[in-house]
């Protein structure tokens, strides 16, 4: 339904997965027209904006969903990524923690974590999470 911004907001996140941005894009505007605070909408929007390389967009729209979603794990995820994208990796790490004080046993939080760490030159930090990620799920190739 044109006129339902969840459903819109929920296509357009979809449209994300499959990289079909333009999509994703038309979806998720036509949901924020209709609420401007639409946390799913705002997502994708910034999901869009980091995959077309305007990390700033990305981050102002991912903090906007955040605002309204402060425990939204995947928003907060997809925040760092940004982040990371815009070279601020301390703010992936914030982020990142905030998401592990949630999920303290998400071993792809503590990778990403590790990946911000290590941007930082603070290996110790990123030896600690790649260890714990490796401990929570040991059938998976981490990085050495």
């Amino acid at each position: 339904d044109p006129r339902d911004e969840e459903s819109l907001a929920h296509r357009a996140l979809a449209y994300v997965r499959l990289k079909r941005l333009a999509e994703a894009r038309r979806d998720s505007e036509a949901a924020l027209a209709i609420d401007p605070q639409d946390t799913e909408a705002l997502w994708a929007h910034g999901e869009v904006a980091l995959q077309e390389g305007r990390t700033l967009e990305a981050v102002n729209d991912l903090s906007a969903a955040l605002d309204v979603s402060p425990l939204k794990i995947d928003i907060r995820r997809a925040r760092a990524r940004a982040w990371m994208a815009a070279g601020r990796p301390e703010k992936a790490v914030a982020d990142l923690t905030e998401a592990l004080n949630v999920e303290p046993h998400d071993a792809e939080l503590l990778s990403e974590r590790a990946r911000a760490y290590l941007a930082l030159n603070r290996t110790a930090e990123a030896n600690r999470d790649l260890t714990r990620a490796k401990l929570l799920e040991p059938e998976v190739a981490w990085p050495a």
